[in-house]
């Protein structure tokens, strides 16, 4: 599923003894039942050869969504450049797509037609062709297939393509001015290493525990946007 490149960084070792609370998100959610949203889309992720979801966090600065989405870089697909900006050409960020398995477009304000609909064929599953040397005509054939989250204040996919494909989870502003509700970022940093290797361990368990139940599922293939 991972392929190491240039760009790849050192990924942790999984714990040997996962502990489910260690989920408990230090994000601005306002409920659990977005906690569970969270822990599910994150977790498919490491599902390959499927349809993964288009993820799109919105909420207005100052709601920890860059450092949440880092996080989330960092459990599944570590690399030197966490987030990258949606201001790219398409020869960029087919690249992206095709060196990194989680892509994280950070800073949003709009998405035009031609990235919507890379980003929808990307998360399906892809493949494109270019020519090796401008010298040659020898062709090279790339297969694009990453899970890609999106951060932005509002939303920013209108296209029904992406909107069928889309979960969006949406941060609420972290009021400072309330005791005990801002938690410094060099503190969430460290725990968040701390915690690393066990909410890893959690994933690699749920995902065991879902592999014994799939053949006891009555309809495993339902569609994404179902």
């Amino acid at each position: 599923m991972w392929e190491s490149t240039n760009v790849t960084d050192k990924r942790a070792e999984p714990s040997a003894k996962p502990y489910a609370n260690h989920w408990k998100t230090e994000a601005s959610m306002s409920n659990d039942q977005k906690v569970l949203i969270a822990k599910v889309l994150l977790t498919h992720m490491f599902i390959p050869d499927v349809p993964h979801f288009l993820v799109n966090l919105i909420g207005p600065s100052g709601s920890n969504k860059t450092n949440y989405l880092k996080k989330w870089r960092r459990i599944f697909d570590p690399a030197i450049t966490e987030v990258f900006s949606s201001h790219v050409t398409s020869r960029d960020i087919e690249q992206r797509f095709a060196q990194n398995y989680l892509v994280i477009l950070d800073n949003v304000t709009e998405i035009q037609q031609w990235l919507s609909n890379l980003i929808c064929a990307v998360v399906t599953g892809t493949g494109t062709e270019k020519r090796e040397l401008y010298s040659n005509k020898g062709i090279v054939n790339s297969i694009l297939k990453s899970c890609i989250c999106v951060g932005s204040i509002n939303r920013v996919f209108t296209a029904s393509d992406a909107i069928t494909r889309m979960a969006v989870q949406e941060f609420l502003e972290v009021d400072e001015t309330v005791d005990g509700n801002y938690v410094s970022e060099s503190i969430i940093e460290r725990h968040f290493e701390n915690i690393r290797p066990k909410l890893l361990g959690c994933i690699f368990d749920i995902l065991s525990r879902a592999i014994e139940i799939k053949e006891k599922i009555s309809n495993p293939d339902v569609r994404v946007v179902e």
